[in-house]
């Protein structure tokens, strides 16, 4: 129902601020008046659009502006809904629709102060009031409307919203189905790269703290014979095994000592820590001595395995240039890589599930169709006797 209309600078028409009541609103006045004028208006206002000069001569533009009322109506929810999902929602009982004509420039509609395009007003229009004159204006005479009276008649409109939803849904599910078959050539590229990147990283086999122990390695393989003559130094002068030299070797000084401290003890029992002590440093000396002894006779010039630790160095400042600053970098990465591989294959599984999914929906909206069609079919000669009666 209309409430209100505001006119300005339409036709013959300065301003007009017109509140309707309920039941019938009669226009009087002379011929020429500008009563139809205000039809015009209504029209012009669901049709967002008139001629240039509709606007009233001296102005730029003009304004029109309506409040309808949502009391009451049947379709009211369904309306709602339909505003809701163009963006114009919180709409109570009423709506304001405005449209603004220019001379220069495009027509501004607006519904509650939102802007929108014409097939949007147009959708709601009819929708909202019956202009009743000549018969084209009818909705009763507009065969877009015909679909709306017929379920409405036979009480399909929740069978018809039902297959609208899966049309929707198909339409969603065969979108995703075209943007994966437009992708699969680079996701089957990138797979392979991928299988590719982490085969090469597999094939290394790295330890995460590698590449210090090898850099170890590498240093000792390389000063091999200065490390062994250091540590026979070492050795002679800890627990010489000739008599060679003329200086004693520590250990036979710290023996000689551990002696003396013992005939001490004898002769006073309060020095006995002391010769614990000097005692506990014999057996970290022999000790020492025994393992730097070994470790001297296991160095040896291998230039077999310090060119097998270059070559592993090498490889692996390889990997660290291609996919990271360390060992460490590398392996997260060949994760990422094995976790973008399975979702790779997902997505053949989710074409898959789509696939399935179409065929599903194709046929309940097949069904869905079938029983609509054969409502409407029963509906159909009903709802014409029904409305010539009445006409």
């Amino acid at each position: 129902m209309l409430l209100e209309l505001k006119v300005r600078n339409l036709g013959i028409i300065e301003s007009i601020d017109w509140s309707l009541r309920g039941g019938l609103n009669v226009i009087t006045g002379e011929t020429g008046a500008g009563k139809s004028l205000v039809i015009d208006a209504v029209e012009t206002l669901l049709e967002g659009k008139a001629d240039e000069d509709v606007i009233r001569h001296g102005s730029d533009e003009a304004r029109i502006e309506g409040v309808f009322s949502l009391l009451g109506k049947k379709d009211a929810r369904q309306l709602r809904g339909f505003l809701a999902e163009k963006g114009i929602r919180d709409v109570e009982d009423s709506l304001v629709v405005s449209c603004d004509l220019k001379r220069q420039g495009r027509s501004v509609i607006r519904v509650n102060g939102n802007a929108v395009p014409r097939a949007v007003l147009h959708q709601i229009g009819r929708q909202l009031i019956d202009i009743h004159g000549q018969s084209e204006h009818l909705s009763l005479y507009d065969r877009k409307y015909h679909l709306d009276f017929l379920d409405a008649y036979g009480h399909a409109m929740e069978m018809r919203n039902s297959f609208g939803a899966k049309a929707t849904e198909l339409a969603r599910l065969e979108q995703e189905l075209k943007s994966l078959a437009e992708e699969e050539k680079d996701r089957a590229r990138r797979e392979e790269f991928l299988r590719f990147q982490l085969d090469e990283i597999n094939r290394a086999r790295l330890r995460d703290g590698e590449e210090v122990e090898l850099e170890l390695e590498r240093n000792v393989l390389a000063s091999a014979e200065k490390l062994k003559a250091l540590s026979y130094e070492a050795y002679q002068a800890l627990y010489r095994d000739d008599s060679s030299s003329a200086s004693a070797p520590a250990l036979d000084r710290l023996n000689e000592a551990v002696a003396a401290m013992k005939r001490l003890v004898e002769l006073d029992p309060s020095l006995s820590q002391q010769l614990n002590y000097l005692e506990e440093m014999v057996y970290g000396l022999e000790e020492a001595a025994r393992e730097i002894r070994s470790y001297g006779e296991r160095l040896e010039h291998n230039p077999q395995r310090q060119e097998e630790v270059e070559s592993r160095l090498e490889l692996i400042r390889t990997l660290k240039r291609k996919y990271g600053q360390n060992i460490a970098d590398i392996l997260c990465y060949a994760q990422k890589a094995e976790k973008e591989i399975e979702s790779i294959t997902h997505s053949t599984e989710r074409r898959e599930e789509l696939e399935q999914a179409c065929n599903t929906l194709k046929a309940e909206m097949g069904r869905v169709a079938a029983e609509l069609s054969q409502v409407r079919s029963e509906t159909a000669s009903k709802l014409v006797t029904e409305a010539q009666k009445e006409l």
